[in-house]
């Protein structure tokens, strides 16, 4: 997937024959199984987990946390620093891409939030977006597939961005997130209110029932 690297063992000849270097192209199906799996993977929530993580998440849920999706993250940024073509060359994602990065950016929201990473994310996205600067400076910039991470991760950005506007004003979400960086769970805003609401409706239908059978 380096395609930067790829094209630089093109040789004179083959380049001659062929026209121009070799052009990187949009991986759908590698993005496609990273998207599914990862949604499986983080919504379906195995059941058994590593001994090890368990015991993280027992004494410390931030670390537990940590430990699971620093690999991840640093996977990412090593993938993006692999994806850059020379300037010369058109980069312009396809049809294909701009469809995937709504569950791509989505997927990231729900890392952030649910996952609470949003100092691991911010960190890796400011790598990113200092590689970007660094590599202009070689005369190189992102090809299509390093344009999807980066714009999946700015789409992601812009909803959690959304995210905590909404809740902002939460007193009952503020007592469960009393730290500095306030980034409302989606389990605990289904846990506080949806549910709540859901019970209260099914209780009074209930009685509603109970009343006309009466």
């Amino acid at each position: 997937y380096l395609c930067s690297t790829r094209c630089q063992h093109v040789t004179p000849v083959l380049s001659s024959q062929h026209g121009s270097s070799c052009r990187p192209r949009f991986h759908l199906d590698l993005w496609i199984g990273f998207t599914v799996q990862s949604w499986i993977l983080d919504v379906g929530r195995p059941v058994v987990m590593i001994d090890s993580f368990e015991l993280l998440f027992y004494y410390d849920e931030s670390l537990g946390h940590s430990m699971c999706y620093i690999p991840l993250f640093l996977v990412l940024f090593l993938f993006f620093s692999g994806c850059f073509t020379h300037r010369k060359q058109e980069v312009k994602m396809p049809l294909a891409a701009w469809i995937l990065l709504p569950p791509s950016a989505a997927h990231y929201w729900y890392l952030i939030t649910e996952g609470q990473t949003f100092i691991l994310f911010i960190f890796t996205f400011f790598a990113m977006t200092a590689m970007v600067m660094h590599q202009r400076r070689r005369g190189m910039i992102p090809e299509i597939n390093g344009l999807f991470l980066l714009y999946s991760f700015s789409l992601a950005l812009l909803l959690v961005a959304l995210w905590v506007a909404c809740l902002w004003d939460d007193a009952v979400l503020r007592r469960k997130h009393p730290g500095l960086i306030y980034v409302p769970q989606p389990r605990a805003v289904y846990t506080l209110h949806l549910r709540q609401r859901h019970i209260h409706s099914l209780s009074s239908m209930t009685r509603r029932n109970l009343g006309f059978r009466r």
